[in-house]
């Protein structure tokens, strides 16, 4: 979800021309192997658990008419390289903002 999320928000905020190349960079592999346009899934399960997600990725594709690049990046791996510095800004990020959207819904829920 997180590279879906990452890719509507881009395309909403920059609106990018057709064409343009996006190169979507992660350290999740099954992420990169179920937006792969060959992907085929192994299981029944895949298709319930990814297939509505696969598709709206497909979907921002197709209607942004992005030429997308999926990359592997090794997780976890400090500021070896520029490519595990943005890696490690964006690990910290989420986790910061995800902590503070489930302080928010918990202030939600306490106030309710």
């Amino acid at each position: 979800m997180a590279v879906v999320n990452g890719l509507f928000l881009a395309v909403e905020a920059i609106r990018p021309a057709p064409k343009s190349k996006v190169l979507i960079q992660s350290d999740c592999l099954m992420a990169i192997d179920v937006f792969s346009p060959d992907w085929k899934p192994r299981r029944e399960k895949s298709v319930v658990a990814f297939g509505p997600i696969v598709e709206r990725f497909h979907s921002i594709v197709r209607e942004s008419g992005l030429i997308v690049s999926l990359r592997h990046v090794r997780g976890h791996r400090g500021t070896a390289t520029a490519r595990n510095a943005v890696n490690t800004w964006c690990d910290l990020a989420s986790r910061r903002e995800m902590k503070a959207a489930r302080r928010r819904a918990l202030m939600g829920e306490a106030h309710d």
